[in-house]
Order: structure tokens, then C-alpha cells, then sequence
């Protein structure tokens, strides 16, 4: 939640991998936190391109009338 809250911080980038690794480090090792991390970034910048490319080609369709 803090990574969406920080203001200026497009998606909180980096707030949330640094809580991530803060919380699961202890747990994990910090090297495994880390990777963790780095994967959830990946995949949220997937569904993220995901996304604008579908509305990028719902977008270009002429509509039917």
C-alpha cells in the first residue's frame, strides 16, 4: 500500500520491492527476497504493457455502426 501512496512515485517504483525485501529477507535470505522482488516488478510491467497493448489495439478498430 505505501508503494501507491507515495506521491511523485510512478507505482511507487522501488518502494515496493524494498518492503518486499525488508519483510521477506529475514524469512528468505536476501539474496531469494531480492529475486522475489525483481519478479513481481517484471510482472506487474508484463501486465502493464498487456493492458495498453490491448486498449492500443481496441483502439485502432473502426467502429461498426
Amino acid at each position: 500500500m505505501i508503494g501507491f501512496l507515495t506521491p511523485g512515485a510512478p507505482s511507487g517504483i522501488g518502494i515496493r520491492e524494498a518492503l518486499l525485501v525488508y519483510f521477506l529477507g529475514p524469512e528468505l535470505g536476501a539474496a531469494q527476497a531480492i529475486v522475489i522482488a525483481a519478479l513481481f516488478r517484471v510482472a506487474t510491467i508484463s501486465g502493464d504493457l498487456l493492458f495498453w497493448a490491448v486498449c492500443g489495439l481496441r483502439g485502432r478498430r473502426k467502429p461498426v455502426h
